[in-house]
C-alpha cells in the first residue's frame, strides 16, 4: 500500500475549519445557495480526501452568515495569532473614544500655550520650546487616535453604543 503524502498542517486546519464552517452554516446545498458556487465545489470542500480550499469570498459571506470566523481563526492560529474577541472589541471602541479624548485634550493644550505666548506680543524661545513640546504631544496623542481607527478598519468597524465590531 503506498504511503499517503503528508499534508501541510497549515491546509490541513484550514480545510477543517472549512468543513466545520460549511456545517455551521446548513451543509452543502445550503452553502451553495448563499455562495452561488455548485454543490459539487462545495463538496469538494467538504471532501475529508479533497484538497480543494474555499476561495476567500466564500469564506468571508459564510463566516458572516454564521457570524463564526472559523478559517480566519484557523489562519490566525497557525502564525501563533488569535482574534480578539467581543470583549476585546469593546474595549477598541472605548479606547477610540479615550484616544479622541485625549487627541482633543492635546490639541486644547496646545492652543492654550500658544495663546498664552502670544498674549503680550512677543514668543520667547522658551515659550516656543514649551509650544513645541506641547506640538510633540499633541502629535502623539493624534498618532494613537490614527491607530485606534485603523483597528477600527481592521477590525470591520465598531459599533460604539453597542461595544462590538459594526456589520
Amino acid at each position: 500500500m503506498a504511503e499517503e503524502p503528508a499534508i501541510d498542517p497549515f491546509i490541513l486546519a484550514i480545510r477543517c475549519a472549512q468543513r466545520d464552517l460549511i456545517r455551521r452554516a446548513g451543509g452543502i446545498e445550503r452553502v451553495a445557495l448563499i455562495t452561488s458556487r455548485s454543490t459539487s465545489a462545495v463538496g469538494r470542500w467538504n471532501g475529508k480526501r479533497e484538497t480543494d480550499i474555499m476561495p476567500i469570498p466564500v469564506v468571508r459571506i459564510l463566516e458572516e452568515d454564521t457570524d463564526a470566523p472559523l478559517v480566519t481563526a484557523a489562519m490566525a492560529s497557525v502564525t501563533g495569532r488569535r482574534l480578539s474577541g467581543s470583549g476585546e472589541r469593546r474595549e477598541r471602541a472605548l479606547s477610540l473614544i479615550q484616544c479622541l479624548a485625549g487627541d482633543q485634550a492635546s490639541e486644547s493644550d496646545l492652543t492654550g500655550t500658544i495663546l498664552e505666548a502670544l498674549s503680550d506680543g512677543h514668543v520667547t524661545p522658551t515659550e516656543a520650546r514649551l509650544c513645541l513640546e506641547k506640538l510633540s504631544d499633541k502629535e502623539i496623542s493624534h498618532d494613537r487616535l490614527k491607530r485606534c481607527l485603523i483597528d477600527a478598519i481592521a477590525g470591520g468597524g465598531l459599533d460604539v453604543l453597542k461595544g462590538r465590531a459594526a456589520r
